[in-house]
């Protein structure tokens, strides 16, 4: 989907700096188009915020493999793992749940763990069944917003909205708006080993890191 807008903000500039001419019924319409504005959501899933707008792929289409969360050992959890501090309660069904009863959502939560290895843990495989897991909100993950409720529900109603957006690299939030721009990961070879993934000989993660 990314690459999809990146290749339609290439055309807008081709077009409006005259590098290609304009000859087809679309090249002509896109001349009315002076500003591409991409909006996403930080640290969040589509289901987390939009799981509920009408139409979209989101929680009502979610299977059972996928709302039942795991443990470590591959075991299901009885109820959602609990997070420090009390945000929601200790006995959560072990699945996705509505935040706003206890949390509004100009409220601010826990950040959820992004980091390259341990997003590859969470999704396991394409189950998606570990992200209470290994993050660092465990059952607070599961959580969704009242679609409805979000202000800028009336702003998506209007515009394209993305319900199948997936980032383009395991990681953080920067990482991901250079790839949007620049399709590539920046490298840092002296990085401290306090922000460092370490793996073992097999390849399994030792310890978690930014790098």
């Amino acid at each position: 989907m990314k690459l999809k807008i990146l290749q339609l903000i290439l055309l807008v500039l081709l077009v409006q700096t005259g590098k290609i001419q304009a000859q087809t019924a679309f090249n002509k319409g896109i001349h009315k188009i002076n500003h591409v504005v991409v909006i996403y959501m930080e640290n969040h899933g589509f289901d987390n915020l939009y799981g509920e707008f009408p139409g979209a792929d989101g929680l009502s289409n979610a299977t059972k493999e996928n709302l039942t969360q795991l443990d470590k050992n591959g075991q299901p959890y009885t109820t959602l793992p609990q997070l420090n501090g009390g945000y929601v309660p200790a006995n959560l069904p072990n699945g996705y749940f509505n935040i706003d009863q206890y949390i509004h959502s100009d409220k601010e939560t826990p950040d959820v763990t992004h980091e390259y290895y341990r997003e590859q843990l969470q999704i396991n495989g394409g189950k998606m069944n570990k992200f209470a897991a290994y993050n660092s909100s465990a059952g607070l993950a599961m959580g969704y917003y009242k679609t409805a409720m979000l202000p800028l529900y009336s702003i998506a109603k209007q515009y394209t909205l993305c319900d199948r957006f997936f980032h383009s690299a395991f990681g953080g939030s920067f990482l991901n708006h250079q790839w949007l721009i620049a399709a590539a990961t920046p490298v840092n070879p002296h990085a401290p080993a306090a922000v460092t993934a370490k793996l073992d000989s097999t390849g399994k993660l030792i310890k978690g890191g930014a790098v």
